[in-house]
């Protein structure tokens, strides 16, 4: 710490003029002084050293992580692929007929209500029917 030893050299000068001189000189040379400076000085570089440590390595793992999930999947021009688009009634339809057909028998449909599927894949009259 060269700083810290020319400020102590510039202090002891000038207080050497002074009659108080002795005590604040003989603290600022005692050796708790200079090693609780020290021992700051090691802690702030050691808690420097960690947060980048841990960057880099935060860094590291987020990298192999997005390597891991391989390549990405092709994009198809869909008729519902913006934001304010929808789905396509007649696919809706579909979809709904094959759940019936295939995944109804093991999961239900307690979240949609056959009133959603009115207007939309169905007439009020096939929704009453199912």
């Amino acid at each position: 710490m060269v700083g810290g030893g020319v400020i102590q050299q510039l202090l002891r000068r000038k207080l050497q003029s002074q009659s108080v001189a002795t005590p604040v000189l003989s603290w600022l040379s005692s050796k708790k002084v200079n090693e609780e400076a020290g021992s700051a000085g090691f802690r702030a570089f050691a808690l420097m050293g960690a947060g980048i440590t841990g960057l880099l390595s935060f860094s590291t793992v987020a990298s192999a992580d997005e390597a891991e999930h391989g390549l990405e999947s092709p994009h198809y021009p869909w008729p519902h692929d913006g934001i304010l688009s929808s789905y396509d009634h007649a696919s809706i339809r579909r979809g709904h007929q094959v759940y019936q057909q295939v995944c109804a028998s093991c999961h239900s449909m307690s979240l949609i209500s056959y009133r959603d599927l009115v207007g939309v894949a169905y007439t009020e009259e096939e929704a009453k029917a199912m």
